[in-house]
């Protein structure tokens, strides 16, 4: 639901605006959108579809850096970020050796 509002009505949501009001409520946020996005389906995470995962990284392009992204991702995803596959597509990349 978030998504949908944030990419129909962007102008009229400012989300760090509304965010800001809590304590901690930013850093709260990215930490709840990296969680999703690099999700890997473990225990808890199992009811998690793939779908929402691809969400929360397309709310999580819109609002950090390619740098914080890369980051973010090692520190959730291990080594490498996102599990070492760096465009979060689950396959390898043209030019990378198996």
């Amino acid at each position: 639901m978030l998504h949908f509002l944030r990419t129909t009505f962007p102008s009229l949501i400012n989300m760090q605006a509304k965010l800001a009001v809590i304590p901690g409520g930013v850093h709260k946020h990215l930490v709840a959108l990296t969680r999703l996005a690099f999700s890997e389906g473990l225990v808890l995470e199992r009811a998690i579809d793939d779908e929402v995962v691809e969400l929360a990284r397309g709310l999580l392009e819109e609002g950090i850096s390619l740098e914080e992204g890369e980051e973010l991702g090692r520190a959730f995803g291990g080594e490498g970020g996102g599990g070492g596959d760096a465009d979060g597509d689950g396959g390898e990349d043209e030019g990378e050796e198996g």
